[in-house]
């Protein structure tokens, strides 16, 4: 009987395919873990908040490409981060963002190359090099973190992270590897299988075992997958060795260890309940541990690891999803997923699908289906809008506050000739009302709240310029539609509270610029194409032409009105009320106090136009709701909500309960004077008879 040795040696071809199998295994998914780091990080706070970490770059210093921010609720809470590395022999640092209140970190655990080091409790003393702009203080609880000042950090020592040498943890799995290579060689020997099957086996158990090895280090799904293969590999060299096994047997029992094996792939992530294979981000520890897995998670957990796994470390996988989206697109004429169709002269539209509308908030949304008139609202549906809108109306009114309501269409609506051929035949087919037509509709006959049509003023201006109104590969309105939108609205503003002299802006009062090669990076990239080579879209800038409605020293005068001059969220926190985000348009020389303008993106790019006309202009992001606290802290003389036609689709929405009776207040005063006036106690009595 040979030895192990002479097995091994005569068996070269099965050296050369191990060789092989290892190196595309290093190259299309090992090499990139090297330089990553998973530090999972366990909060304690009595208020919602932001934390970002940071690792130091190769030139020493700390930039946002090297930093992940977590945001993290108003009690004990776990998150799990994944880091990249380049240079740990700098501290790591930990920004926390809030402005009050105080954080507990009560533990840090760092992980590296299947290695961990736990800091918790008094354990922070030895690791805090120090604090900058924040009281740290280290108790048993963790470490307690109070910032002073809007720039907190805090410093750890680099050696938190456990490092080992890359041959140290090589050595250690060419040992994992050979463990089912000296099986397979037993069985080769005690069975005298074919010496072909020997050599495939025998390469495979020895790399597959080595990559189980690294599956367990990095918790990482294919590697585990590949650890499965080596036990199918195993049963196949049992089962197929039997010397009196026909071929025609040993091909249906080759076939049914196969499908075996594929289905024990499959279901064996979801059965396994580890928690460094599921749990993507350790949303559910606290105090008593971690919350058991439903079946339903353990599915979903499969799919998030295969995801953040193979997908992220796969060598190529963006010119792979890059190949795919440009033959589906400019090949077959559709887009890779369902929440974008494309539409004729490579124009995008909104499609179907769930999409995140804001922070944590995902709707599931069929713009298809409205297209086409096949989703309409029913009649309690549009009174409950109508009663939401009221109770706004008037409770706004209450606080000498005036209200107007626009409602946004999406591009669809305004350029439907551009739409897939199939879609605009069975839109004039059907010949149906979309949602957006009922709702304006319904609002102008039976609503006293001031609607602004905004459709209809794309559909006037759409032609007067050579540029389109929207973005052609984006799904919002460019500063040009927004200029429209603004002017509508405004133009509604001037006719029913003439009080405010407001005279709407005229689009001569500015000069367009375009910009012809232009992207919008986060859309492509969504499709699956790269921003760099498909820069054939047309951004528009829109200048002043004077001085008459603009500050001279203002960002909008000197630069002119896009993205950059509108300024970002400053987060606001006041005592009686919780943080929000605001934008803030300041012009000292404009008539009127403060606009308040709500609304979701399509807001955003019409605040600069309303600043011609109040000294400050704010922007506060929804989509459909309405907080009084913002309006309550910043008492504005008119508030313009909009909204887009695509959040109509979802249920109506609701009122805060400080807002609710505010209609119902306004309808029992009216009753209250019209049995006033019938009653004949309220005649003039001072005409009295002579």
């Amino acid at each position: 009987m040979p030895s192990l040795k002479q097995a091994i040696k005569n068996k070269r071809q099965a050296f050369w395919v191990y060789v092989l199998f290892m190196t595309l295994f290093y190259g299309l998914f090992l090499h990139k873990h090297f330089a990553i780091i998973t530090l999972d990080i366990h909060l304690k706070t009595d208020h919602a908040g932001a934390i970002e970490v940071f690792t130091p770059s190769k030139q020493g210093g700390y930039t946002t490409e090297q930093s992940r921010r977590i945001h993290f609720p108003d009690a004990s809470s776990g998150h799990r981060l994944a880091l990249k590395t380049s240079n740990l022999s700098e501290p790591i640092r930990i920004d926390p963002t809030m402005r009050t209140g105080n954080v507990i970190i009560e533990k840090l655990i760092f992980k590296h190359l299947g290695f961990q080091n736990a800091i918790e409790g008094k354990a922070f003393d030895a690791v805090l090099l120090r604090c900058y702009q924040s009281d740290c203080t280290t108790t048993t609880e963790g470490l307690s973190i109070q910032a002073s000042g809007n720039d907190a950090q805090i410093f750890f020592n680099h050696n938190v992270v456990p490092m080992r040498s890359i041959y140290w943890v090589l050595g250690f799995a060419l040992l994992a590897g050979l463990i089912p290579l000296m099986l397979i060689t037993l069985i080769h020997q005690r069975l005298k299988t074919t010496g072909a099957l020997f050599q495939v086996a025998s390469a495979l158990s020895l790399g597959l075992g080595f990559a189980a090895y690294f599956g367990a280090i990095f918790s990482a799904l294919v590697p585990a997958v590949l650890a499965c293969i080596t036990i199918t590999v195993l049963l196949a060299s049992l089962l197929l060795a039997s010397k009196n096994a026909s071929q025609s047997k040993q091909f249906s029992t080759q076939l049914s260890i196969l499908i075996t094996g594929l289905a024990f792939i499959s279901i064996w992530p979801i059965l396994s309940l580890s928690k460094d294979i599921h749990l993507k981000i350790l949303k559910d520890i606290n105090a008593s541990g971690t919350k058991p897995y439903s079946w339903n998670e353990s599915i979903n957990s499969y799919k998030d690891q295969w995801d953040s796994n193979y997908g992220k470390f796969l060598y190529g996988a963006k010119q792979l999803i890059n190949w795919d989206a440009k033959v589906k697109i400019f090949g077959l004429g559709f887009t890779p997923n369902s929440k974008t169709i494309l539409g004729k002269d490579q124009w995008y539209f909104e499609g179907y699908g769930s999409r995140k509308v804001e922070k944590d908030i995902v709707r599931s949304i069929d713009n298809i289906t409205d297209y086409m008139g096949l989703n309409p609202f029913t009649q309690s549906a549009l009174a409950q809008w109508k009663t939401v809108l009221e109770e706004r109306y008037y409770w706004l009114k209450e606080q000498g506050i005036d209200y107007v309501f626009a409602l946004a269409p999406t591009k669809a609506l305004v350029y439907p000739e551009k739409l897939p051929a199939r879609i605009s035949k069975l839109q004039n087919e059907l010949a149906k009302q979309t949602r957006y037509t009922q709702l304006i509709d319904y609002l102008k006959e039976n609503s006293i709240v001031p609607v602004v049509d905004l459709k209809q003023a794309m559909l006037s201006a759409k032609n007067k310029h050579p540029w389109p109104l929207f973005y052609r590969t984006d799904f919002h309105w460019n500063y040009l539609g927004s200029f429209y939108a603004y002017q509508a609205i405004a133009q509604t503003i001037a006719n029913i509270y003439p009080r405010y002299n407001l005279e709407p802006l005229s689009i001569d009062d500015f000069r367009i610029q375009p910009e012809h090669h232009w992207a919008h990076h986060q859309f492509l990239k969504l499709a699956g194409l790269k921003p760099e080579e498909h820069q054939d879209d047309t951004y528009l800038k829109l200048f002043p032409n004077n001085a008459d409605h603009y500050a001279t020293n203002s960002d909008v005068y000197l630069k002119g009105i896009y993205d950059e001059t509108v300024p970002r969220f400053e987060r606001i926190s006041v005592d009686w009320t919780p943080q929000f985000s605001m934008r803030t348009l300041r012009n000292p020389q404009a008539d009127m106090d403060r606009i308040l303008v709500i609304g979701d993106s399509f807001s955003e790019k019409m605040t600069p136009y309303f600043n011609a006309h109040a000294k400050t202009v704010y922007n506060y992001r929804t989509i459909t709701q309405f907080s009084p606290e913002p309006i309550k802290y910043l008492q504005p003389q008119l508030v313009i909500q909009e909204v887009l036609n695509m959040y109509i689709l979802d249920a109506p929405p609701s009122n805060a309960a400080e807002i609710k009776p505010a209609r119902a207040r306004y309808l029992k005063s009216i009753q209250q004077a019209n049995r006033t006036a019938a009653s004949p106690f309220s005649l003039n009595l001072s005409r009295r008879p002579l």
